[in-house]
Order: C-alpha cells, then structure tokens, then sequence
C-alpha cells in the first residue's frame, strides 16, 4: 500500500475516514481535498501510482462510489478506497465492478484482529493489501491521533480543540510578549486608511479555532503558510525571511515567524533580538494551549512576532510534535505566517513543509548549489509536496548579467518551479542584518528591497492573499534588473 494518502469527505467525517484507513495502514501519511473536483485534480499534479485515494461519508454533490470509480478509472491512484457505514453486498459489488481496491465498513471496525472493517474487494488491477510498516520521512503517523493529519496543503487547523483566542496583549517595552488577540484589517479584505501600521488591535478579532473533533477552517478563512527551506547553508535564506517579514509588515500585515532551524536558528538577530523565547518550553503539553503559544514568542518590530528558535540544542527533538499546532494556532491569527528552516529538511521542517501553501526554495550560484537544492526538493517531494506549490528563489544574484541555462528541469520538484532572482544587497546590507535593522534596510529603496517586495507581493497575489494599496501595486509591477538612469546616471543601491 501507499506511505501517502489523498482523501475526500466531508469535514466532520475527516477523523473517521483517518481512523479507517489507519485500520489498514498505520503508519499512512493523510491529506484532504475539499471537494470531487479538486480530489481529481491534485491527483493529476502528482506522480501517478505514488499516491492513494480513499473517499467516504461526503454527504453531498457525487456520490461516493461514483467518484471512487472514477478516481479507479483515471488510474491515478496507487489504491483506490471507499468508507461507508453498514455497507451492502450490493455495493461491494459495484465496487469491485468499478475496480475499486478496498471497502471500509465503519461500523465493522474493531470487531476483528486482522483489518477490522477492511473487506478487500476482488479489483481488476489486483493490488496487495498491506502495511508498509513505517512511518514516511518527516511524516505524522495516523497512529498518534484520529484527527490530527499529516497534510501536504496547508493545515487550516487540527482536530485538538485548541480553544479560544486568547486575550493577552504585546507590551509596549521589551521585546517578548504575546500576541494580540486582534487581526489586523489588513486581513485578507486589504490594507486601506484604516489598515495601516499603528492603528491598534482594534481591527478584526480573532478567527475561532475549530471545535473538538473538527479539522479546521475554510481555505478562505487561514493565513498562507510561506516555508523556506535550502539545499545547504550560507544561501542567505534567513535573511531573506527577515526581509520578507519586514516588507510585509510595511504593507500592513501581521507577520508571524517560526523559526524552525531549532539548534542552530538566528533569525532573531535579524531583529535585534537578544533572547528569543524558547520553543521547547511549549513541550510540556502536547498541543500547548492557545495562551501557552500566544505568550511563547518575542516581538521582533511593529505587526511582527516569532517563535523558536530552541535555546538549547539537545532540546531540539521536543518540538517536533508541536509543528502543526503551532502552525495552526498562527495561521488562524496573523495575516501570513513565515517558517524559517536548517539547511535540508529536518522532521520538523519537513511538516512545515507539507502545510505550507508554497515551500520556497533557495539557493545561490555557487558551483553545487543546485544540485544540493535538488535533493531537498525531491525529499519534499516525496513527503507529498505538490510540485506546484514549489517555488525556486536564486539569491545573492547578478539581476544585471543574463539569466545562465541551469539544470533544474530536471531536478526533481524543481521541473516547472517558477524561479525568482534576489540580488546581493552588498557590505551595507550585511552590516544591518547584523546589526538587527532589517527594517531599516528594507525601508530604502534599493534594487535588494525591490526584488523581494516582487517576490512577495507575487506569491501573495498567487495565494489571493495580496492586500490592496499603493505599495502592493507597485510592488506587482517591479522589474527586479531593470536599469534606471536619473539626473545623475544609475540610482545608488544598497551596497
């Protein structure tokens, strides 16, 4: 059987249908689609037979065994199976007819010792059924809960009930401190005179969080999850992090970031912060309640926050499981959330990878960089990234000299990535990354700022997540390169 798993239910069923297939395969990586449609379609941006599909108890528009058939008939899916309650002969029948692999009977489940409730159906494609026996690279095992998914779209929420949003504030000195219980109105409606920087937390309240047993909110209702993750260090990945932050806090937005380069992380020194709160003191509770994630993060500038990363290494291990809460609980109260990663894709990093809405890969032109983006990029692959959530970014590049031929087509994850060029912001901008004024560089402008302003206001806009104003405009319309002469020839650059 498949390590990865594509379903289709309706949202209340999601913790029963993960239940049923955890009852043939325990250790299987579970993503949903919302609807028949969409089912279909992420089938055809994957590798055909890397991936399996199991549908049931939709309630609503096709019917289950018509669009478990058809998934058989496109001959997409590794296995193909169907979840019901007191489910007939009749229709075992038509599902073996229909070439389905397996029937689930709910309410057969855990009345036998074998695979309760799995009735194998006699499939004209004649697939064995079995458990692989493990868990996939940096995936969650359906065995650790009912609910809580291992989902490579982003997660809109999960199945713990994390209550309601809390009520803290950012004090007004110092650096540490919780989250707002507000949005701001820049949230998704777009920043206009009343969305701007310094308005309050007077503006839109916080989203709810699913209820128990639920598995999360509306696509429409979250915040995008941006990843960045790179092949090897010393690429300039958690600086550009750092400015994407700061360019869209300009905009209005409430960023949150996470930095999940755990042992090692030092995006905080971007910000000038000197003690980031540490993530491991979340472990004690698995999930940590919404106070305890609200008050574990340090403000690094207006409308931004982060999380991580661990102050002590060894302690790193603990913060696996709190990835997708964590990711949750953010993307349910800030405009975008921002995760920051080691070089490669740790267990932890990985997750985030497979809730983000795009995984953006960086890399630099040095000789090997590519290659090395390669392997990280097939990983996310095979951790059930869809292709077409990846985006490539070369930094530290010469926007100036012509775009050189590379290999990344066939690289794979990378085939049809499409690619953004950040160039070097030169010895300034090094000195005030170092010195903690990332907002200060990014306020400039600079063809450095321009180019990850197009960067961003583009994977926004992708995500219908752009707000509208002046400044986003601009930044859709900048041609990161382009040469402008004034009165005195070039613009100076930063650097």
């Amino acid at each position: 059987m498949s390590e990865l798993w594509l379903g289709c239910t309706s949202r209340g069923s999601r913790a029963e249908v993960a239940r049923a297939l955890r009852s043939v395969e325990p250790f299987a990586v579970l993503s949903f689609a919302d609807d028949a449609t969409e089912m279909r379609s992420r089938f055809r941006e994957e590798e055909p037979q890397s991936v399996g599909a199991i549908v049931g108890l939709t309630g609503r528009g096709v019917s289950d065994v018509n669009l478990a058939a058809a998934l058989a008939q496109d001959g997409l899916a590794s296995e193909v199976v169907l979840v019901g309650r007191q489910v007939s002969g009749s229709l075992r029948s038509r599902a073996s007819r229909a070439g389905i692999d397996r029937v689930i009977d709910l309410d057969e489940l855990g009345t036998s010792s074998g695979c309760p409730g799995g009735s194998s159906t006699s499939s004209a494609r004649g697939r064995a059924a079995g458990s692989l026996g493990r868990q996939a690279e940096g995936g969650h095992p359906l065995g650790a809960g009912d609910a809580c998914t291992c989902d490579n779209r982003p997660a809109h929420g999960d199945a713990t009930g994390l209550g309601e949003p809390m009520g803290g504030s950012v004090p007004e000195s110092g650096r540490a401190g919780g989250v707002p219980s507000g949005r701001s109105p820049a949230h998704r409606e777009g920043v206009g005179a009343a969305g701007g920087r310094g308005q309050g937390e007077t503006g839109l309240p916080a989203r709810g969080v699913p209820a128990e047993g639920g598995v999360g909110l509306p696509a429409g209702e979250r915040a995008p999850v941006l990843a960045f993750a790179s092949g090897r260090g010393g690429v300039g990945k958690t600086s550009l992090v750092a400015s994407a932050a700061a360019v869209m806090s300009s905009w209005g937005l409430r960023v949150a970031l996470v930095d999940l380069d755990l042992g090692c992380g030092d995006l905080h020194t971007r910000f000038g912060v000197g003690h980031p709160v540490d993530l491991a003191r979340l472990a004690g509770e698995v999930p940590p309640t919404p106070e305890q994630m609200g008050r574990g993060c340090a403000r690094c500038m207006d409308e931004v926050y982060l999380w991580g990363p661990c102050e002590r290494p060894e302690t790193a291990e603990l913060v696996s499981p709190l990835v997708r809460p964590l990711i949750s609980y953010l993307s349910s109260r800030f405009d975008v959330v921002l995760v920051d990663g080691p070089a490669g894709l740790s267990d932890a990093a990985a997750q985030a990878a497979q809730l983000a809405d795009r995984l953006v890969l960086v890399h630099d032109d040095r000789q090997g960089g590519l290659a090395a983006l390669g392997r990280t990029s097939a990983l996310a692959v095979r951790l059930g990234v869809a292709r077409t959530r990846i985006v490539r970014v070369r930094n530290m590049d010469d926007l100036r000299g012509d775009e050189e031929v590379d290999f990344a087509r066939i690289e794979p994850g990378l085939e049809g990535a499409r690619l953004f060029r950040v160039p070097d912001g030169g010895e300034e901008a090094e000195e005030l990354f170092a010195a903690g004024e990332t907002e200060r560089l990014l306020s400039s402008r600079s063809e450095f700022s321009e180019a990850v302003s197009y960067l961003m206001a583009q994977l926004l806009a992708e995500l219908g997540a752009l707000p509208d104003g002046e400044e986003t405009r601009h930044a859709l319309e900048l041609k990161p390169g382009r040469r402008r002469r004034g009165l005195f020839g070039l613009r100076r650059e930063v650097g």
